[in-house]
């Protein structure tokens, strides 16, 4: 692959003092947040004006900005979006870094010549996601941290776009924005920016047929991952392409974001510099000396290379109590030395012209920019004459500023004298006209606040047309008596249950995975079949995908349910080349949080909601999106992962399956391992052999029987009973309870003795 232009070095912000130590240490960009919208809630972040000062001392230093807008926006704080951003947009931030589609909507319409970023919340993890992002207008992707470095070369060779990835600090054990762990749990959630960190608490793992504990004190901390550090790599990450290596770390110290910035310059321009000497990058190595710094610096218990090279492992995973690195006040001393105490300067040359009677002119000259400034009159002197050197020095205070003098001459006549604090003016004056000169190419005035739902649809998507799918869904559910029941399950003892129910011929409509479509055989036709997918899609899955609907009947077939930008990109292609014309709906984790999300969904063919688990009642009621339905009962999944928790602690199932021998592992032994928390909470986890992931669930299921008359007023479409870790028993008795419930109006005790609302009631930060 032929690289175009160098690798951009991106580093972390979480305050003023952090943000001048990156550009000191050679960041080629800075990412920020201000007091809203950003993704690290609890790191200091930036004021309005803290945020307008930092893009004009980067841009002095041609140091790009990039603000994080990275979290889900709820309704009511979406018209406060254009105001927050309008001052960076018009002084020239260089981009925002999105994960909410509302989001993306208003920046794309209000702020027209801004880049705009897919933040890894996103869960980017292929082409046709990427694709669908480029197409929309979008500059750079933040991939899933999980893809392999074969996945992000193959977007890179596929897609036009820029490509960012994580090359060090913290990383989660989850997909990032498939995490609902601190959300569900504690209420702080990591979709806005308040992950209280649940992953770095100790857990027993339990084998769920034996209740044998499987892990002793020494290997608790089965979900929390170490540090990446990807220096080891870093030679063959520019050589992939990658546009942009980003560096985590918003919530550590100036040192931190110096010291680690200033190792990674090193390199990456020691790499350039060789190929483009000699082209012999069998030399370029990285020093032990510098491997022994980096380590030093806030590192959890030891680092990792990260996904690029390893689907999962054990040893990606810390297992004993994690412990950090700290370096020696002699390491920090030096770093502070050379990056933090001073601020960086530009060299600039000036020429003071000073006679008596004449105004005082002051010229400013920086590469071809020139700019000149003309003061009062200058006085003759009444008593001793200013010497030269009085001048220069009130000139020379360049102080808190971006500049300092390499050349300075003056002019003057032999008895003049111009007091101090003119002096000063003109000084300042001059810098400031300079600095303005300096940034004007990137400052903007084409901000647009007249942005609307009904502004951004597509031509062909008029409003009137909006109204009346709107209205169609409206006049459905007048019409009918209650809302629709939908049933969702995962596996075959669940359809099973389904099918022999007393209530199927009840069921609307019938949520079932993809691979498990041959296993239907309905007797009622007007039960309807969607097909589900894995919430994460990556090419193995895709080909599973593709393979299967490429011999599926569709007549049997009423629809998708996608939750991922791969899969509704790829779904669309296919229903296109196909000259298929099946509903998509939005599955729980193609967030809908706000209406312009939805007009960005139903853009991209969307034309029913099943609505997050994160909002409550009276933002869903806010939303009326009448298309939507809502999960009734069904465990929550909080987690997806590339981790195996089965891997880390016994190995991994597939291979040891194939070993008799193997102690501590039974091979007919199908069941789910199970979290025990310090609270006794168990937590189930779902092992996927046949893509490598883990499903992670709470530990009771959500229940909303006892809010029916709240859910009523909510106006939904549809209610579901979800099922995934239940039996074929358990599935029957609750399709049975949820129908009496929601449909024939019973009360009736639920065959459950634990459950939760979840932020049906109490929401969301």
């Amino acid at each position: 692959m032929v690289q175009k232009k160098r690798v951009e070095l991106l580093s972390p912000a979480g305050d003023m003092a952090c943000f001048k130590a990156a550009v000191n240490a050679g960041a080629d960009a800075v990412y920020l947040a201000g007091k809203m919208f950003g993704a690290r809630a609890y790191a200091g972040n930036f004021t309005t004006e803290e945020i307008v000062e930092a893009i004009k001392y980067a841009h002095l230093f041609q140091v790009k900005v990039y603000l994080t807008l990275n979290t889900l926006v709820k309704e009511d704080e979406l018209p406060l979006l254009f105001d927050f951003v309008k001052p960076f947009y018009e002084i020239g931030l260089d981009g925002v870094i999105v994960q909410d589609f509302g989001v993306l909507e208003v920046i794309r319409h209000c702020f027209p010549s801004m880049e705009i970023h897919a933040s890894t919340q996103m869960t980017v993890t292929g082409v046709n996601g990427a694709k669908l992002l480029k197409e929309y207008g979008l500059t750079r992707i933040v991939p899933a941290r999980e893809l392999s470095l074969d996945e992000i070369i193959e977007i890179k060779e596929n897609v036009a776009i820029e490509v960012e990835t994580f090359i060090h600090g913290a990383m989660c054990y989850a997909y990032s924005g498939q995490c609902l762990f601190s959300s569900i749990l504690g209420g702080r959630s990591g979709n806005r920016g308040r992950c209280a960190g649940p992953c770095r608490l100790p857990v027993d793992v339990i084998d769920s047929k034996s209740n044998k504990c499987l892990n002793d004190e020494q290997s608790q901390y089965v979900l929390s991952l170490k540090d990446m550090c990807s220096l080891p790599l870093i030679g063959e990450l520019i050589a992939a392409g990658i546009d942009s290596f980003k560096i985590e770390g918003r919530m550590k110290s100036p040192e931190y974001v110096a010291g680690v910035t200033s190792i990674y310059r090193k390199y990456i321009d020691l790499y350039y510099k060789i190929k483009e000497e000699n082209n012999d990058l069998n030399s370029f190595k990285i020093e032990t000396q510098d491997l022994n710094m980096i380590q030093k610096l806030y590192v959890r218990s030891g680092l990792e290379t990260g996904y690029y090279k390893k689907h999962s492992a054990a040893s990606m995973v810390t297992l004993n109590k994690p412990s950090y690195e700290k370096g020696t006040e002699e390491d920090f001393s030096q770093i502070r030395e050379d990056f933090l105490q001073t601020n960086k300067k530009i060299q600039i040359e000036g020429n003071a012209i000073m006679f008596s009677s004449e105004p005082a002119v002051f010229e400013l000259t920086y590469g071809k920019l020139k700019c000149k400034v003309t003061g009062p009159i200058v006085s003759a002197a009444k008593n001793r004459p200013m010497a030269e050197a009085d001048i220069r020095k009130q000139l020379n205070k360049t102080g808190a500023t971006n500049f300092s003098f390499s050349n300075l001459t003056i002019q003057m006549g032999d008895s003049i004298f111009v007091p101090n604090a003119e002096l000063n003016e003109l000084r300042r004056t001059a810098l400031e006209q300079l600095l303005t000169e300096l940034l004007k190419d990137t400052m903007r005035t084409d901000a647009d606040h007249t942005f609307s739902h009904q502004k951004s649809m597509e031509p062909n998507d008029s409003k009137d047309k909006q109204v009346k799918k709107i209205a169609k869904f409206e006049d459905k559910f007048i019409h009918q008596s209650s809302q629709e029941f939908h049933v969702r399950i995962e596996t075959k003892e669940q359809l099973n249950a389904v099918l022999r129910h007393q209530y199927v011929d009840n069921i609307t409509r019938l949520y079932i995975p993809y691979d498990l479509f041959d296993e239907v055989k309905l007797r009622n036709a007007s039960t309807k079949i969607y097909l589900t997918f894995p919430p994460v899609t990556r090419k193995s899955v895709l080909n599973s995908v593709n393979k299967k609907l490429e011999n599926l009947d569709f007549t049997m077939v009423s629809g998708f349910v996608v939750g991922n930008l791969e899969l509704l990109s790829y779904i669309n292609m296919f229903q296109k080349n196909n000259k298929i014309e099946l509903p998509l709906i939005a599955d729980y984790n193609l967030y809908v949080f706000n209406s312009a999300s939805r007009v960005f969904l139903e853009k991209q063919g969307i034309s029913e909601f099943i609505l997050p688990f994160e909002l409550n009642s009276k933002e869903i009621e806010a939303l009326a999106i009448r298309n939507s339905e809502i999960l009734v009962y069904g465990y929550i999944p909080l987690m997806e992962t590339a981790g195996c928790v089965n891997q880390t602690i016994i190995g991994c199932k597939k291979k040891l399956k194939n070993t008799s021998d193997h102690k501590s592992f039974d091979p007919s032994n199908d069941e789910n391992l199970v979290l025990n928390d310090r609270y006794q909470k168990s937590f189930v986890v779902k092992t996927h052999c046949e893509r490598c992931e883990n499903t992670i669930y709470n530990s009771v299921p959500l229940s909303l029987h006892n809010e029916i008359d709240i859910l009523r007023k909510c106006m939904l479409h549809s209610f579901c009973a979800s099922f995934t870790i239940e039996d074929e028993v358990t599935t029957d008795q609750i399709i049975k309870f949820v129908y009496h419930t929601f449909y024939l109006n019973k009360k009736e005790t639920p065959p459950y003795t634990e459950f939760t609302k979840g932020h049906f009631r109490r929401g969301v930060e």
